[in-house]
C-alpha cells in the first residue's frame, strides 16, 4: 500500500511539473480517438506518389499523448504531411554540381578589384591606427570616408561573384524534384504569400494556386497550391490575400468543420495531384 501511495505521489508531482505553465493537459480518450480517426482518413485520401519517386518524410500516425489546456472550448487541429523526391534525379544534379563546382575552382582566375580592394583597406587600416594613436581626429575622420567607398567597392564586387555563382547554381539545380502534401483538420483562416495566379473550383471545393517560385538553399520552390474543403471565403485587400471559415461554436471541438490541403510542387504536377484526392472522404467529415 505505501509503495502504490509513493508511486501515486510522484506521478503527482511530475504531472503537476509538466503543465505548470497551463499550456498542455493529457489528451482524453475521445481526443485520442478523434486524432487517430482523422489522420487515417487523411492518409488514405492522398493518391500515390509519382512513380520512381521515394517517401522522404511522412506522419506517423501514433496515439496523442497531450492537446492545448482548454482544448474542449475550441475545435481540435489534425495535422498530417507527406512528401516525395525523386531520389535519383537529385543524386545526379548533386553530382554534376559537385563538378561544376571542381572545374570552376581550379579554372578561377583571381578578381583584382577584390584582391586591390582588400590591400587598399589594410593600408588605411594601418593609417587610421596610428591616427588614432597621434589623436589626429581630422585624419581619422578622412581615413573612414575612403574606407567606406573602398568598402563599398568591395562588395560590389563580391556581390557580381556571388551573384554569378549563384546564377550558374541555379541553373545546374533540377525543377521538378520534390512533391509535398499537407492536410490539416480545422484551420480557418489562411493566409497567402502572394495574390493568387489562378483559383478554381473542384467538387465544390475552392482551389488557390500560388506561383511563389523562388530557388532557396534546399533546392526549388515550385509554388502552392491550395484546396479547401469547407464554407471559406476569399478576401483580397491591396496586395494581400486570404481565406477564411466562421467557427460553429456549437459544434464538439471533436468534429471535423474544414479542411486544408496544401500541395507544395511544380505546378503541373500539384495540379495533376489535386485532381487525384479524394475530396470526397473529406467534405464527407463535415
Amino acid at each position: 500500500m505505501k509503495n502504490f501511495f509513493m508511486a501515486g505521489l510522484i506521478a503527482l508531482v511530475w504531472i503537476s511539473a509538466a503543465f505548470a505553465d497551463g499550456d498542455s493537459r493529457p489528451a482524453t480518450d475521445d481526443e485520442k480517438k478523434f486524432n487517430i480517426k482523422i489522420t487515417k482518413i487523411f492518409e488514405s485520401t492522398v493518391p500515390n506518389g509519382p512513380d520512381g519517386w521515394e517517401i522522404a518524410d511522412k506522419t506517423e500516425i501514433e496515439p496523442l499523448e497531450y492537446v492545448a489546456w482548454g482544448q474542449e472550448d475550441f475545435p481540435m487541429t489534425v495535422y498530417y504531411h507527406i512528401k516525395w523526391r525523386d531520389g535519383e534525379k537529385i543524386s545526379e544534379a548533386e553530382s554534376r554540381i559537385e563538378k561544376h563546382l571542381v572545374k570552376t575552382a581550379e579554372e578561377q582566375e583571381p578578381d583584382n578589384r577584390l584582391e586591390e580592394s582588400t590591400a587598399e583597406l589594410e593600408k588605411l587600416g594601418e593609417e587610421l591606427g596610428k591616427a588614432f594613436e597621434k589623436n589626429d581626429m581630422k585624419k581619422v575622420e578622412e581615413l573612414k570616408k575612403k574606407m567606406e567607398k573602398l568598402s563599398e567597392k568591395f562588395n560590389n564586387a563580391a556581390s557580381d561573384i556571388s551573384r554569378d555563382f549563384n546564377q550558374q547554381i541555379s541553373e545546374l539545380t533540377p525543377h521538378d524534384v520534390e512533391l509535398q502534401v499537407y492536410i490539416s483538420a480545422n484551420v480557418f483562416d489562411q493566409g497567402f504569400t502572394q495574390v493568387p495566379s489562378g483559383q478554381t473550383v473542384i467538387d465544390g471545393c475552392k482551389v488557390i494556386r500560388i506561383n511563389d517560385e523562388e530557388q532557396t538553399s534546399q533546392g526549388w520552390n515550385e509554388g502552392s497550391t491550395y484546396i479547401f474543403v469547407g464554407n471559406f471565403q476569399y478576401t483580397e485587400e491591396d496586395d494581400t490575400a486570404f481565406m477564411h471559415a466562421e467557427i460553429n461554436e456549437n459544434a464538439p471541438h471533436t468534429k471535423v468543420q474544414t479542411a486544408v490541403i496544401h500541395i507544395i510542387g511544380e505546378k503541373n504536377r500539384a495540379e495533376k495531384f489535386t485532381k487525384q484526392i479524394n475530396l470526397k472522404v473529406l467534405k464527407a467529415l463535415l
